[in-house]
């Protein structure tokens, strides 16, 4: 970060925070309207929940402009969201977070929807639209949400049916062939029935050019979502949902990089005052001829003639892939939602049943050269049953709940990495193979849980809670088959192999857990505008099987080692935090704050060895804060500033074999980040005008626990500006916006593959892009 960005930083800070207070106006701000979120699974002011969490309403949603998860998160501190494709999404909260791409593999930060968990993160994008609230829980929230939520969680809450007609139909164009289109309608369909059907599309050219062929990271999606509102005799309701939702498009593919090892296992020992003899994966120097192909070139002897690192020349010299070549992403998603919410007596029954199923065809090219590397594709099929059962009720000085959750769902993969090694440019140069593992992960998950507040005095209150969770897990069909073409029938006089797992270690495929979240809260209300709360909490999440595909060629060599790697334990969480927040200023100013230690026992780690990630257990600790200050001190003035400060530590890492173990931060985990948000609004034109700047600054970073040079992200800033005019009776309005208004170019993922091909796959955020928005409502 320049000297210059860093005074930009600490001006603005210092600016927001030496604006005066003025006098009370009856215009409500629009970041301190009161926020009512379900942390708890009940309905509570944002400011009285003793818990770290962040929340957006469905007006701020819109006016601060925020279009995806990944413009929320940026406003929320020590959270982070790699979303640079629909594919690839990566929750990171508090340092806690999965990179591991593949999509048997649950995250430990939780995705709910309605109340209803989705398994896969490769579905976590679908249903973003139309959306009421959306809640960021950071901390381990697995006593109520139970699955998964070691972390914390993200919760979607979608606009429900309402009893008077209304509606809003919105339209963007922009940068890059963008065209979006959303819209919902909702009122009554009878004396007790209510209905709303919203519906969402993009479209866009993508923004990583292909000298070569079609453009990629493109978008051709669209998803629709009815409900039906039954009241049922004032003594409650019932929801009922369905959505759909499908993308086709061009796909994923990366941005090149050359990259060397030393020792390389193509090239021995290399000169070490060109490159360290360490075994890390450093950037080719652009005047070093590693290879013996070009200075600064790969082993194919190509080199980016630009270093544009949204351009890239992405092709298959000498590789005939039978399936094809180009990428491709196809998915779909549908769902159906029952929420059932009766009074019995003093007690509310809740009942929330959840049908999701996903297929996703999926294509990338991993290499991003003209000379094929390699190319990794996936098809997934995921169907998964919830249903969850929960009673509360509360006397003068108790809040309870109970409750049963039951989970199941089956994840079909089939994982194709073809490959190649390249010593040339000419076809014969050019050694193909490929690899190909498949199989099906049946899991099956039963809890029950209790949750209690209790006043112990007009000041103080308890909390206590427990969850017992039982996961089992069954590998079927696993089969991984090796297709060595020209290369190791040569040297080893091999033929081709396919193995199954049920031959080496048949006790594997079957595994179970069973283990309990737990916490003790306690909250300390001193005064009406200030709550004082710490406690203990421990989360866990279940284990799992992975799916490597390389590490099958041990099996070729007479090892199975490798496979002994497959299934990987629980791990458990164990934080202690406390924290406040505060009311200033007569209402006009909120600052929330909160200090954590995290003692991590099993984390779940993630390698990535030859074509595949493997998942391995390690300890790891986490020590952190973080602030967040919202405040008006003018009329028509909203300021949001956040800081979160970081520390994290996985134990005893072995980063190549030249190096010894060692602590390593987990990955997506900067020391410090700073994010801000100013908006003014003003009467003009017979309505209100709107100007907005936002920020968000990070230190730097790893994307994995090897932390390889070339898997470091530097330290970047990144703001956009907004401009909107606003109707008086608020029916219309049209906005413009520029976003990464300073062109910043930064990565959202890096991964270095050299044990297999040379290489780096890059994944950059979106360049400078523009666009503008009219909304109309009815």
């Amino acid at each position: 970060m320049t000297y210059s960005q860093k005074l930009l930083l600490v001006a603005i800070g210092a600016a927001s925070c030496a604006i005066p207070f003025g006098a009370s106006t009856a215009q409500a701000q629009l970041l301190l309207e009161e926020i009512i979120v379900t942390a708890q699974k009940r309905e509570q002011n944002l400011q009285d929940v003793g818990i770290s969490v962040t929340a957006f309403s469905d007006e701020q949603i819109q006016k601060l402009g925020f279009s995806n998860s990944t413009d929320i998160v940026a406003q929320t501190p020590n959270v982070t969201l790699s979303s640079f494709h629909a594919s690839l999404t990566n929750l990171n909260i508090r340092g806690i977070s999965q990179n591991d791409f593949a999509d048997q593999l649950e995250a430990p930060n939780a995705v709910y929807v309605d109340e209803a968990y989705v398994t896969s993160m490769g579905m976590a994008s679908t249903q973003i639209f139309d959306l009421q609230r959306i809640e960021v829980l950071r901390g381990p929230q697995g006593t109520l949400f139970g699955r998964n939520a070691t972390g914390g969680l993200v919760h979607y809450i979608s606009n429900k049916p309402t009893r008077e007609f209304e509606g809003y139909a919105q339209v963007t164009g922009g940068d890059f062939g963008l065209f979006e289109a959303d819209g919902a309608v909702s009122g009554p369909l009878g004396d007790a029935i209510s209905g709303r059907l919203a519906l969402s599309v993009r479209q866009d050219d993508g923004y990583l050019e292909n000298r070569l062929g079609d453009d990629v990271r493109d978008n051709d999606y669209w998803g629709v979502r009815g409900q039906l509102l039954f009241d049922l005799d004032d003594k409650g309701e019932l929801l009922l949902k369905g959505h759909y939702a499908k993308d086709d498009t061009n796909g994923n593919a990366y941005t090149h990089q050359a990259a060397v090892a030393n020792p390389s296992s193509w090239l021995g020992p290399l000169d070490p005052d060109l490159v360290p003899a360490d075994g890390l994966v450093r950037a080719v120097p652009a005047n070093v001829d590693i290879y013996g192909t070009c200075p600064g070139c790969d082993l194919g002897g190509y080199r980016d003639p630009d270093g544009n690192p949204h351009k890239e020349s992405l092709g298959s010299l000498g590789f005939d892939n039978p399936e094809g070549n180009d990428p491709f992403f196809e998915r779909e998603v549908r769902g159906f939602t029952a929420k059932l919410t009766y009074e019995i007596g003093e007690m509310t029954l809740t009942s929330v049943t959840d049908l999701l199923k996903m297929e996703k065809d999926y294509r990338e090219d991993s290499d991003g050269s003209p000379i094929f590397g390699s190319l990794y594709s996936t098809f997934t099929e995921v169907d998964q049953f919830s249903q969850e059962f929960k009673l509360s009720g509360n006397t003068e000085k108790l809040q309870w709940m109970a409750g049963l959750y039951y989970l199941d769902f089956d994840t079909d993969q089939r994982l194709h990495a073809p490959a190649t090694l390249s010593f040339g440019t000419t076809p014969e140069s050019i050694l193909p193979y490929s690899v190909t593992t498949s199989g099906t992960i049946e899991s099956e998950s039963r809890a029950v849980f209790g949750h209690i507040e209790y006043d112990l005095t007009e000041q103080w209150t308890v909390t206590a809670a427990l969850r017992y969770t039982k996961d089992e897990r069954k590998l079927k069909d696993h089969t991984n088959q090796d297709t060595f073409g020209t290369i190791l029938p040569i040297v080893f006089e091999l033929p081709d192999i396919s193995v199954s797992i049920d031959d080496y270690f048949p006790e594997l495929t079957s595994q179970d857990w069973d283990n309990y979240s737990a916490k003790l809260h306690f909250d300390w209300e001193p005064r009406e505008d200030l709550l004082l709360y710490a406690g203990y909490t421990r989360g866990h999440k279940a284990g799992n099987f992975s799916l490597p595909v390389v590490e099958y060629l041990n099996v070729s060599f007479g090892s199975t080692e490798g496979l002994r790697t497959m299934p990987h334990d629980e791990e458990v969480l164990h934080s202690f935090e406390g924290g406040f927040k505060w009311t200033l200023a007569g209402g006009k100013a909120q600052l929330n704050s909160s200090v954590f230690y995290y003692d991590y026992e099993d984390y779940q780690a993630s390698f990535f060895v030859d074509l595949g990630q493997i998942i391995d257990n390690v300890d790891a600790t986490v020590v952190g804060a973080e602030i967040e200050l919202t405040m008006s001190p003018l009329e028509g003035l909203d300021i949001l500033l956040g800081l979160s400060v970081l520390d994290s530590e996985a134990e005893d890492i072995t980063r190549t074999p030249f190096l010894p173990a060692s602590d390593q931060p987990l990955p997506y985990s900067p020391d410090y980040t700073f994010n801000g948000l100013v908006r003014y609004e003003w009467p003009a034109l017979g309505g209100s005008l709107a100007v907005q700047g936002d920020w968000y600054y990070t230190d730097d970073y790893c994307y994995t626990l090897i932390c390889h040079p070339v898997e470091e992200e530097d330290s970047y800033l990144v703001g956009n500006v907004r401009i909107s005019y606003t109707a008086a009776d608020d029916q219309w309005s049209i906005t413009g916006f520029v976003k990464n208004v300073g062109d910043i170019e930064y990565r959202q993922y890096g991964l270095a593959l050299e044990s297999v091909i040379t290489g780096v796959t890059n994944g950059f955020a979106p360049p400078r892009w523009w666009g503008a928005t009219l909304r109309y409502n009815f």
